[in-house]
């Protein structure tokens, strides 16, 4: 009895631990912004750079025109503007958090309606990262995608019931698909807009254990017979 006790007991821990220790992967999320669509490229010292030891993602940009409504004209954004990305990942690329402050900022001024008044200005935009995608594509060229949700900027009402997504190309890139080791990018270009914000379909690492847990209450039968052949 004390053999079949223990034989259970390596198979059930072997198990647990596969799950506890299975990695996370990552991909695009297939982000496709709608309107408003804005649209960005970087200027000189613009672009992506990523710290391995930190984890730490930051990206600059120049954001550059606007359509409000699509099939529509573009408007210019205009003043002091600037696009800023920022926020923390593990060795997986799985989003671990934001930094202090908003994790999304876009500055810039926009004149909607034609009549040489700006009618949005300073913070356009603001948001907390949600979800990060990526996907390497060749060896300097490389794409992103990022999920935000909205904390404020007087375009915020615009985005309503959705967050804000990024669908974002990245040029003179060196990253290879790994988060182990820094990267750089010196010109990003791409595309900010609303898009759904999901459910989240991940249990917390809780709720996984015990899903783990209650499937191998089901398996004990088997496992017993196993360990007694």
């Amino acid at each position: 009895m004390t053999g079949l006790r223990n034989c259970i007991g390596r198979i059930a821990t072997a198990l647990l631990l596969s799950l506890s220790l299975a990695p996370a992967q990552a991909t695009l999320l297939d982000i496709d912004p709608d309107a408003p669509l804005l649209r960005f490229g970087s200027l000189l010292n613009q672009g992506a750079d990523y710290d391995a030891a930190s984890g730490r993602i930051s990206i600059s940009g120049d954001p550059q025109a606007v359509q409000f409504v699509l099939p529509g004209p573009f408007t210019g954004i205009t003043g002091t503007r600037s696009l800023s990305m920022d926020f923390f990942v593990d060795s997986s690329g799985i989003v671990t958090g934001g930094i202090a402050g908003n994790d999304f900022e876009l500055f810039g001024e926009i004149d909607s309606d034609g009549d040489s008044i700006p009618d949005h200005t300073g913070l356009l935009l603001a948001g907390e990262i949600r979800e990060f995608g990526f996907q390497d594509l060749t060896a300097t060229v490389d794409v992103m995608d990022f999920l935000f949700e909205v904390s404020g900027g007087s375009l915020a009402g615009q985005f309503a019931g959705f967050g804000i997504g990024v669908a974002m190309t990245l040029e003179n890139s060196s990253f290879t698909g790994s988060f182990a080791q820094d990267f750089t990018s010196t010109r990003v270009k791409g595309r900010i807009g609303t898009a759904p914000i999901p459910p989240s379909q991940i249990p917390e690492p809780g709720t996984t254990w015990l899903l783990g847990v209650a499937a191998l209450a089901g398996l004990l039968p088997a496992l017993r017979r196993r360990c007694r052949t």
